[in-house]
């Protein structure tokens, strides 16, 4: 019996007695708890190393949850085919809230069949793709093609360029509502004035920039931005050229809202607390 020829929940517990052998753990799991609870609208757990095979038949049992609010398969090696296969099913889940797909060996083409998919998905309002090298042709992709009701975003570690990319700026620009954005880990090659990017985003609750290599000027111009943020809580900022003058700087300019200040290294928490002992209160 081949994907196209499964309609009924009897076709889907034909396929899946002659093929449970060959269902990674996840997807052998999710189709047994529909066979046994025809009413389930339960969240699929996350997934590793579904690969392509297990991709297709994971988007068999998704046919028949079409009430999903979150979609997690981190680490699922299920590359640009795998989102095609995805690509089918994603358009009927019209409650998902939360796509996760972080560490998938997605590239922009895979990008480009997500967009397809998600367009019309008017409640999403979580998307992870870290740890894909979408690049700048990705993001360019998603600007255009995410829900309005974007709260959470996760590019790190996608190959970006902050200081230079102009599809993030647009991306940003567009989902005003953005309260979580996380782009760790892409460095950029030149100074730059984070602002640039953020000027817009004043609802962001938690900004994720730890790994980024920001150097002193750009650390001291995001500082510089986030009287801006009004609604700021939490900020990563570690492996950056952290400087005196810019500590001094942010116990100046830190909002009610702010409690967390996450560093990577002790020289960078030693730093802080020379300049302005108070900031131990922020520092994690």
């Amino acid at each position: 019996m081949d994907y196209q020829h499964i309609q009924s929940l009897s076709d889907l517990e034909t396929y899946y007695h002659a093929h449970r052998r060959d269902l990674p753990d996840p997807v052998d799991d999710l189709i047994y708890d529909i066979l046994q609870d025809r009413t389930t609208r339960k969240v699929l757990s996350q997934s590793s190393n579904l690969h392509l095979t297990g991709t297709k038949a994971l988007v068999l049992a998704l046919h028949f949850l079409p009430a999903l609010q979150r979609l997690e398969l981190p680490y699922g090696k299920i590359g640009d085919l795998g989102v095609k296969a995805l690509a089918r099913v994603l358009p009927d889940l019209k409650q998902l809230m939360y796509v996760g797909l972080g560490s998938n060996e997605i590239g922009p083409m895979g990008v480009f069949y997500l967009t397809a998919a998600i367009c019309d998905l008017r409640h999403l309002e979580g998307l992870d793709l870290s740890g894909n090298a979408i690049r700048e042709e990705g993001v360019g992709m998603l600007a255009g093609s995410l829900s309005v009701r974007l709260v959470s975003l996760s590019l790190r570690s996608c190959g970006l360029d902050l200081g230079q990319s102009a599809a993030l700026r647009l991306l940003l620009s567009q989902h005003q509502r953005l309260k979580s954005l996380d782009v760790r880990f892409n460095v950029s090659a030149t100074a730059f004035h984070p602002g640039t990017l953020l000027h817009c985003n004043t609802a962001l609750s938690s900004l994720q920039m730890t790994g980024c290599q920001l150097c002193s000027y750009s650390l001291l111009a995001l500082y510089m931005a986030l009287p801006c943020l009004p609604a700021l809580e939490e900020l990563g900022v570690g492996y950056a050229a952290h400087t005196e003058e810019a500590a001094r700087l942010l116990s100046r300019v830190l909002q009610p809202a702010f409690h967390s200040l996450l560093l990577s290294q002790e020289a960078e928490k030693e730093l802080y607390l020379r300049s302005n002992p108070l900031l131990a209160t922020y520092l994690h």
